[in-house]
This record gives structure tokens, C-alpha cells and sequence, in this order.
């Protein structure tokens, strides 16, 4: 159990997130395209997923030094993945789900410097 505290963190949030996104991009097939609307709308849903990450900190059991780097690097690699995942299922490609890609990475580093400002303000109290 002394690794836990390394295995447990926002790299196994985006692995499940990533598989996720995996059965949504296998899923959204011909003829209804279930999932479009859901995929065309992830620029704002992966974001705030990704939001939600940030409350592993205060987790027990969670290594907090390297806390803040884990965070960053996973959610860019990772939220870049996803994101591309999800946008190249989508059923018409065009500029409309690119556009839709770059939103959601701009609000993934939002979202990652609002993340790291809680951690610096709220994290050591």
C-alpha cells in the first residue's frame, strides 16, 4: 500500500476519462450518431471533469508534493487526447468541431490555473 498514495491521482481520473471517451467515439456510429451532441458539447464537459480532479488533493492518502505537476502534465497530455478523441468521431468534421477542440483546450488551461490556484491559496490550510 506504500505506492497507492503515487497510483491514486488525476493520471487514473484521465485514464477512466480517456476510456470514456473511447466507447463514446466506438459508440457514435451511423445511422443516429447518438453521441454528437455530447462530443460537440465536450468542450465545455472535459473542462469541468477535469475541475473536479483538482479535488483529489485533499484526498488522505494522495502525494502532495509532486501534486501540482502531475496535474498540469496529465491534464494537458491527457485532456489533449480526449478531446481528440472525442472531436475525430464526431459525425460531420469541419471547422465548427474544430473550433470546438480549441474552446475546450482554452478552457482546460483555465481551468488548470484555477485548479493550481485553489491548491496555492486553499491547500496548506
Amino acid at each position: 500500500m506504500k505506492y497507492s498514495r503515487f497510483i491514486l491521482g488525476p493520471e487514473l481520473c484521465w485514464l477512466l476519462l480517456y476510456l470514456l471517451s473511447l466507447w463514446i467515439s466506438k459508440s457514435n456510429v451511423k445511422p443516429s450518431f447518438a453521441f454528437d451532441k455530447t462530443i460537440e458539447n465536450s468542450w465545455f464537459y472535459v473542462p469541468l471533469i477535469a475541475l473536479l480532479f483538482v479535488g483529489l488533493f485533499w484526498i488522505p492518502g494522495i502525494e502532495k508534493k509532486w501534486f501540482m505537476i502531475r496535474f498540469w502534465v496529465s491534464g494537458l497530455i491527457m485532456g489533449h487526447l480526449v478531446l481528440e478523441k472525442l472531436a475525430s468521431s464526431y459525425s460531420e468534421q469541419g471547422p465548427g468541431i474544430g473550433t470546438s477542440y480549441l474552446l475546450g483546450i482554452g478552457m482546460l488551461v483555465l481551468v488548470l490555473i484555477l485548479g493550481s490556484l485553489a491548491i496555492a491559496f486553499l491547500g496548506h490550510s
